[in-house]
């Protein structure tokens, strides 16, 4: 093999393709052919996951020309396809020397120009390492940036959530406050007393009403009448929050301005004028049940009209109690109708009028508070006193009594 290394042109670059070059740049691979006597082709390739370098590449042409000089007084002819991970050689080989010429020059390469080739080879390879290097280095300077960024995101973040959630504070605190003015301006459209009785002592009213929000959607309401009869009104809007609170508000002043303009005008043309300034504010987005009762205590007669209410209640001492059922069309309906009935009571009887949210309120997993257990709870409460009967009653609805129930609807007695 030695002496074929140094008679044959070919021989050298095949121990640089086979040994030289894997023992010095062991990231390095090389492919070799022969294309015919005097020609071969070479390939040499550099992985991607190092920094390229064309110059390299460029510089093993240079030496492929020089290594035939090991075996012929000529430069090889070099072919070169560059770039910056491999370079492709198909080299066109000289004439060879004697033998001895070629043990010659191959000794003097040895001596002189081989050790040139091999210190640029170093420095190449110095300059690759030192790329390498700077490449760990850029590497760990953007991981360190990557970690001073994430922590700066994080901080960011958490002063913009803080932020936020004082924002919402504020806001709520804001809502709540607005809805403790709404309640508040609501209460004034209500009765400044629960409870009610006429001078001769005739008729004794108790009514209570716990919105299922800070401000809801019921409204009631109670006057003496100059001939000596006593009205109660008591109406539902639909839904409850702040809306339903400002149309019981523009309800209950429409009502108290024509019951003053009007004074002594029968109740159902009261109503059909509210009706007609309610479809002109709402425009049918809201609806009211009304139910309306007026009662003489000379005659012991009553009536009772209704706008779509749930049924009333009368109890009697010694008789069976009464359900009070009138047809009738919501407030604010394009064709209103108002159902009316007329009832008798003795002393002693008790009539209730309500809203639906009594009969909502829910008795058990499933099943709402229904208007036979209401009556049963009035019967069995025939025998005590209003207050008696208004406090077991609250206790009922479940908002009186440390009960703390949540209402889905407002509720009024």
């Amino acid at each position: 093999w030695a002496m074929r290394s140094v008679t044959s042109p070919r021989q050298p670059y095949y121990f640089v393709h086979k040994y030289l070059g894997s023992s010095f740049f062991r990231n390095l691979s090389s492919e070799f052919k022969d294309l015919g006597p005097s020609r071969i082709w070479m390939k040499i390739s550099l992985p991607h996951e190092y920094v390229g370098c064309e110059a390299y590449f460029r510089m093993c042409a240079t030496n492929f020309r020089a290594i035939s000089v090991l075996t012929s007084k000529q430069t090889a002819r070099v072919a070169a396809i560059c770039t910056p991970y491999s370079g492709e050689y198909t080299i066109d080989l000289p004439p060879s020397f004697t033998l001895w010429s070629r043990i010659s020059r191959f000794f003097k390469f040895v001596a002189t120009g081989g050790s040139a080739t091999f210190d640029e080879l170093n420095k190449q390879l110095n300059e690759v390492r030192e790329s390498n290097r700077q490449l760990e280095s850029a590497k760990k300077e953007l991981e360190s940036l990557n970690r001073t960024l994430e922590a700066q995101v994080q901080e960011r973040t958490a002063k913009l959530t803080l932020a936020l959630q004082d924002q919402l504070d504020a806001d709520k605190k804001l809502h709540e406050n607005d809805l403790a003015v709404t309640a508040a301006v609501q209460a004034y459209f209500l009765p400044q007393s629960e409870s009610f009785k006429t001078k001769a002592g005739a008729l004794d009213l108790r009514g209570f009403y716990f919105p299922a929000a800070v401000c809801g959607g019921d409204w009631w309401w109670h006057e003496p009448l100059d001939d000596g009869r006593v009205r109660i009104l008591v109406g539902d809007v639909t839904g409850h929050g702040p809306g339903a609170a400002m149309v019981t508000a523009a309800l209950s002043n429409a009502y108290r301005v024509l019951s003053n303009e009007r004074r002594g005008a029968p109740f159902p043309e009261l109503i059909q004028e509210l009706n007609r300034n309610l479809r002109e504010i709402c425009r049918g987005r809201y609806l009211v049940t009304m139910a309306c009762v007026e009662l003489n205590a000379e005659s012991n007669t009553g009536k009772f009209w209704s706008a779509a209410a749930p049924p009333a209640l009368v109890t009697h001492r010694d008789q069976p109690s009464v359900i009070l059922q009138a047809s009738g069309t919501p407030l604010g309906s394009e064709s209103f109708s108002l159902g009316e009935i007329e009832f008798r009571f003795d002393p002693g009887s008790r009539a209730y009028f309500f809203t639906d949210g009594l009969l909502e309120i829910p008795k058990s997993p499933g099943h709402a508070f229904s208007l036979r257990d209401f009556v049963k709870q009035t019967d069995a409460l025939s025998s005590e006193s209003s207050d008696e009967v208004a406090s077991r009653i609250a206790k009922i609805v479940g908002v009186g009594g440390g009960v703390g129930r949540v209402l889905s609807d407002d509720v009024t007695l």
